[in-house]
């Protein structure tokens, strides 16, 4: 008999909606692919107007009060600090507790009375876990720093579909052109404004820069790049599952984020899993598997001419190299195959006291 597994989201979005990686439905599949039977309790959507929210969120909270969850085996919980006010009042029975934080529900930063609040809230929600889910080692090690006897297993992100990414030959050859991709939010933390003023800075390479995604400093950096003069195209918003021939463009993909809290990076993964290395942060989740010189290249957050000079030393690279680097991403990404990471999580899931 199937065990039965209740998924409560207050983030979750639609496969083919557009603006978000689709983990959280890539995660659903992957669940169901090895044999759990999973009910959704999740809220789709965000809502722009501040009142819409705060009825969105209100209504959301009563369905969960108002849901009978005696039947279920497992209760996920993913985002907890949105849904704290309700979940610290709700039961749950004889189900075990599942607490599943993506990052920035973890380390929470400033010092203001909204960033306390939810750091309170965080302490509480680990405490009423049977298991702790974190998305990489970095959050694993932040976890058990504080709460040496909380039960922590890191299961990143989802991890990748190898049927949706995968490598589409490529003719490695000494192209006059270097390709850089860049798929993400739109917004400061993230860095785009550091790869173009990284690009901005390189003047022997012709670089074609790649942008794909959207969010609320969009204006801002395709201003800049027109400022720099940098030779690019944007895309716009992608669905997930229709992303594989955009990787498959780039000679190297740049993850610039200067988020601490930055999860796993899926983007990364899947970059890799289509044969694409990677130049990416040294700081958060990203670090589990880009590994300097094997995979790709990290570079100082923040630092435009540290990750100008890593584009130049990548495109310095020989034929062989780069091969090299593409063979290992592949190899990378592989050892992230999301059937294989649910079934080990499941594996251990049912094995909890």
């Amino acid at each position: 008999m199937k065990k039965k597994l209740l998924l409560i989201s207050p983030i979750y979005v639609s496969k083919n909606q557009k603006g978000h990686a689709p983990f959280m439905q890539n995660l659903v599949e992957a669940y169901i692919n090895n044999g759990l039977d999973v009910t959704l309790l999740v809220k789709e959507g965000r809502e722009s107007n501040i009142f819409l929210k705060i009825f969105s969120y209100l209504f959301y909270y009563v369905r969960i009060l108002l849901k009978d969850i005696r039947k279920y085996d497992y209760i996920q919980i993913s985002f907890p600090t949105l849904v704290y006010p309700v979940i610290s009042f709700k039961r749950f029975g004889k189900a075990k507790i599942i607490i599943r934080f993506h990052g920035e529900d973890l380390v929470i930063p400033g010092k203001s009375f909204k960033s306390s609040i939810l750091k309170k809230f965080s302490e509480n929600i680990i405490r009423k876990g049977d298991l702790i889910v974190v998305p990489s080692k970095y959050f694993y090690n932040i976890v058990k720093n504080k709460y040496s006897k909380a039960n922590v297993y890191i299961y990143p992100s989802g991890g990748v579909n190898l049927k949706n990414f995968y490598p589409i030959r490529k003719n490695y050859k000494n192209n006059n052109i270097l390709n850089l991709g860049y798929i993400g939010r739109l917004d400061y933390q993230k860095g785009l404004q550091v790869l173009i003023k990284a690009i901005s800075y390189i003047e022997d390479i012709k670089i074609h820069l790649i942008i794909i995604g959207d969010g609320p400093q969009k204006k801002d950096f395709l201003n800049l790049a027109e400022n720099y003069k940098i030779d690019y195209v944007y895309y716009g918003t992608i669905p997930n599952n229709k992303l594989v021939n955009y990787y498959n463009e780039f000679d190297i993909f740049i993850f610039p984020t200067m988020r601490e809290a930055e999860s796993f990076g899926n983007v990364g993964i899947e970059s890799m899993a289509c044969g694409i290395p990677v130049i990416g942060s040294n700081i958060g989740g990203l670090t589990d598997y880009l590994v300097d010189g094997f995979n790709g290249l990290l570079f100082t957050p923040g630092d435009s001419r540290d990750l100008s000079d890593k584009i130049i030393k990548y495109n310095a690279l020989s034929i062989e190299q780069k091969i090299e680097l593409s063979n290992n991403a592949i190899k990378t990404a592989s050892k992230y195959e999301s059937n294989f990471l649910t079934s080990e999580f499941i594996n251990y899931l049912n094995n909890i006291k």
